[in-house]
């Protein structure tokens, strides 16, 4: 919403789907579409999250792109292939 709350108003890909189709010590393709104010992420073909962010007053409509690794127990992450594709307005 505009005021920053959050709506969830559907689902995405079962997450069992999601998580058997992981390549734990192989290559996995990870795909960001951000065209306007809405985000769509999916791994291996399935999505796993899809957003739009109404919340003009705090949002950013371009920007940095980063790689993020979350904390956790020590582990190997490695990026291959990055392609960058500017969308037609």
């Amino acid at each position: 919403h505009e005021d920053g709350r959050l709506e969830n108003v559907g689902t995405t890909t079962d997450e069992k789907k999601i998580n058997d189709s992981i390549k734990k010590e192989g290559w996995n393709d990870y795909r960001i579409l951000a065209q306007g104010n809405q985000l769509l992420h999916a791994i291996n073909g399935h999505v796993t999250v899809e957003v739009t962010d109404n919340q003009a007053s705090k949002r950013r409509m371009s920007g940095l792109l980063g790689l993020q690794l979350h904390a956790g127990p020590p582990m190997k992450v490695q990026f291959k292939d990055l392609q960058i594709k500017v969308l037609a307005d």
